[in-house]
């Protein structure tokens, strides 16, 4: 009931259907209030405590809570927040070169400032300019090129156009600039997209060149991108360097105000309003200075609207490379998110610069982690049942590449070589974690009415692989099926180790370890689940390995996330022929934290598995019949040696799963007492217990050599029905 009852209040809690510039601003005056009054008493401890045990300088306020009481002070004329304005700037250390004039101009009418305070705000002002003219360690289409650099030197250029270093500014700029402006980050990290997104999009007002800046593609693309990253739990999801919860949200809410209103996008709207409620109303965070901009950029006059899209890839199959299965933008929504970006061929300059200059051994490029065909994120309920690794915890990547490297991600692994079946899986699997470069690519995604499936492939030249992560949501249950298929491409001796973390395991079969209960209580550290630490959960997820005789299964603690937390694995270790096709089935099962495990359980041991030469199918009982999914394993085995078209026919592609037989790519059946419901990717033909459900008609095709031509069946894209059985 108390489960219940929170979800209720948090639901209440996002009932307002609209936010406002109001809204932001009274929480930007609480907030100025709060950190006015912490750096009061702070200075005021310092000032009190023994001079000759103290630090040599008073605690520094930071420049960036004076952009909170500049705009106060703008909107509401009172002298009080112009003097705490001026006395942040003074008081602050260093100074960033655009927020320092920003201040400056909000508060230049209420006449605080004497010359000789202005001249040493200035000098800030200069010193950051000298640090942006000097900056070099990293550049490229990514927050290191923009943030610091872009902005602060364009404000410093507008506002100082006499100084003796005016061109060095304008040529160090206009480089960064052009490596940034209408290109495709070469990042991939949730965390610093929106910090080089931000100062662009502060250039382009500068500079009064927003029309032709949002005009872009590449700009309108990465809007729209944060969107579609957003959680049922109202978040930015996590990849990439970064931290679960707590870390750059107000960066991208404030982006998706600006985007709401150039747009007129009333989903950018709603994004906006929902990392707001969550953050400040539900997590209690106060408004950070970076909301100063989503007041600033607020329009109210546009409605918020709800996204309504179904599972999608996000938002293509190249740039982007993530795939989200979800089954609403609720809080209760099943979601999962899927990275599958490995390190394409763009922003080469900035690559191997990157990857030459600076320690990047763990990771894509930089800030992007090994997490290529990872789930980085699972949630039901509100509840978050897989998540992504989180940064690095230390001030360079750990000895095992933590948190960046392949294995502390929910992902399949391969290293050369047999683990030891007598010893710990993971230290052998922990191989220094340098980086190893893959190539992944989408293979197919399509939604279906009770399936939804995405298919993604990892190459491995170097360790001779290629892995498919065949994902299945099964809507009706809102369950996710895996089929992860490893094609070994050299003979050699293999390790795989298919990898899933968790916090808590509450339940688990200790005698063939086929399934293990789980949930996470905190994450990062932190309790997750309000109020805090008191309540488990609502929902756990069942990890459920339908093949377990055939491999290793086992749980290992280990460090990951901030935190300890337990790696269960499915593992297989041999020396393997050319061309021998692994299957890894997994089950990943959210249900509610009163149903008992064991009870699905039981319902899983009635599971039918069927294995043909080139497929693999799991059959579930479902009320008067069964639900089956069905798998051509290796896509290429089909093909024939002949060089004519079509390459293939329907006895090179087929494959018998039980009654069922088709030359599919992938298949679903929901079996009744009276009728067959099919759904499939790419397939000629159709046929369950003799009976011919679909079959695609013969076409005429011309051949290469042009003298005759011939006739062949092309399969049909996809197609579903509804048949009624003999």
């Amino acid at each position: 009931m108390r489960i219940i009852c929170i979800l209720f209040i948090v639901s209440s809690l996002f009932g307002q259907s609209y936010i406002t510039k109001e809204d932001y601003l009274n929480h930007i005056k609480t907030a100025a209030e709060t950190a006015w009054q912490k750096y009061q008493q702070a200075l005021q401890a310092w000032q009190q405590s023994d001079n000759k045990q103290r630090n040599n300088t008073p605690p520094s306020p930071g420049l960036y809570p004076a952009r909170r009481d500049a705009l106060l002070y703008s909107v509401t004329g009172e002298q009080k927040y112009a003097e705490r304005a001026k006395a942040i700037l003074l008081a602050a250390e260093n100074g960033h070169a655009y927020y320092s004039l920003w201040i400056l101009d909000q508060i230049r009418e209420a006449g605080v400032l004497s010359a000789e305070e202005l001249k040493t705000i200035e000098i800030k002002i200069f010193d950051h300019a000298q640090h942006a003219l000097n900056y070099w360690v990293e550049w490229g289409t990514m927050n290191h090129c923009s943030n610091h650099i872009v902005n602060a030197l364009t404000n410093v250029m507008q506002h100082y156009p006499d100084h003796p270093d005016y061109e060095r500014w304008r040529q160090k700029r206009d480089i960064n600039l052009s490596a940034n402006r209408g290109l495709w980050s070469i990042e991939d990290s949730h965390h610093y997209i929106p910090i080089w997104l931000k100062p662009m999009v502060q250039h382009a007002e500068l500079t009064a060149t927003e029309k032709k800046f949002f005009n872009l593609p590449t700009t309108k693309y990465y809007f729209d991108y944060l969107v579609q990253l957003v959680t049922p739990d109202g978040q930015i999801v996590e990849f990439g360097d970064g931290k679960w919860g707590r870390y750059t949200w107000y960066w991208s809410l404030s982006l998706l105000e600006k985007g709401a209103s150039v747009y007129r996008d009333g989903r950018m709207k709603w994004a906006a309003h929902r990392l707001f409620q969550r953050h400040v109303n539900e997590m209690g965070l106060s408004a950070h200075p970076e909301l100063v901009e989503a007041y600033l950029w607020a329009d109210d006059s546009i409605e918020e609207e709800i996204p309504d899209d179904p599972s999608r890839l996000v938002l293509e199959d190249y740039v982007g490379k993530k795939v989200v299965l979800r089954s609403g933008w609720d809080v209760n929504a099943a979601y999962l998110f899927l990275n599958f970006l490995d390190d394409p061929p763009f922003g080469i300059d900035g690559k191997e610069f990157l990857l030459n200059t600076i320690n990047v051994e763990a990771e894509k490029n930089h800030h992007g982690h090994a997490d290529e065909n990872a789930i980085n994120c699972l949630m039901k309920n509100g509840a978050v049942l897989l998540h992504d690794s989180g940064y690095r915890e230390t001030s360079s990547t750990g000895p095992d590449g933590q948190y960046r490297a392949d294995h502390f991600h929910n992902k399949l692994v391969a290293r050369q070589g047999l683990a030891d079946p007598n010893r710990r899986l993971m230290p052998f699997l922990l191989d220094g974690g340098r980086y190893k470069f893959v190539n992944t690519k989408l293979m197919h995604f399509r939604r279906y009415q009770d399936v939804d499936i995405s298919r993604t492939r990892l190459e491995d030249e170097h360790l001779n692989y290629q892995w498919d992560r065949l994902i299945t949501f099964f809507k009706p249950k809102e369950w996710f099926i895996l089929f992860d298929i490893v094609k070994v491409l050299k003979r050699d001796a293999y390790t795989f180790a298919n990898l899933f973390y968790t916090d808590i395991i509450a339940e688990s079969d200790t005698e063939d370890q086929a399934w293990y209960d789980t949930y996470y209580r905190t994450i990062v550290g932190r309790p997750i689940y309000p109020p805090q630490g008191a309540a488990d959960p609502n929902t756990r997820l069942l990890i459920y390995f339908p093949q377990a005789q055939s491999f290793r299964q086992g749980a290992e603690q280990l460090r990951r996330a901030y935190q300890r937390e337990t790696c269960i694995y499915s593992a297989f270790s041999d020396t393997l022929e050319q061309d021998t096709v692994l299957v890894f089935p997994t089950l990943l099962i959210p249900h509610e934290s009163d149903v008992a495990a064991q009870s699905i359980v039981d319902e899983l041991r009635q599971m039918k598995i069927f294995r043909d030469r080139n497929g693999m199918a799991i059959q579930l009982p479902h009320e008067d019949g069964f639900v089956q999914f069905n798998a051509m394993l290796d896509l290429e085995a089909e093909y024939l040696e002949a060089n004519t078209r079509p390459r293939y026919n329907f006895e090179s592609g087929r494959n018998q799963y039980g009654d069922f037989i088709t030359d599919a790519r992938y298949g679903y059946l929901k079996k009744t007492k009276k009728d067959m419901h099919y759904a499939f990717f790419k397939a000629g033909k159709l046929i369950y217990n003799n009976q011919l459900l679909f079959e695609a008609p013969s076409m005429l095709f011309g051949q290469d050599n042009g003298i005759y031509r011939r006739a062949g069946v092309p399969k049909w894209m996809a197609w579903e029905d509804v048949v009624p059985l003999d």
